[in-house]
């Protein structure tokens, strides 16, 4: 019986490791995702940003140039 027992704890040990190391790998896909989509936005916002800046500087110089 006890000769059954340890192979079975090696068994479970063994594939909770490997769990434990799918979780792991799946957080730090998750952190890489959310990083990217976090970087992502940030430079779609600076883009809309600078140009609405450059837009706001052409209305601007339409108005100086007018006046």
């Amino acid at each position: 019986m006890e000769s059954a027992i340890i192979p079975m704890m090696m068994m479970i040990t063994t594939v909770l490791k490997m769990i434990m190391i799918m979780m792991t790998t799946m957080m730090v896909l998750m952190m890489i995702m959310m990083k990217m989509t976090i970087t992502t936005a940030l430079k779609t916002t600076n883009i809309a940003m600078t140009t609405t800046k450059m837009k706001m500087t052409a209305i601007i110089k339409e108005i100086t140039a007018d006046a």
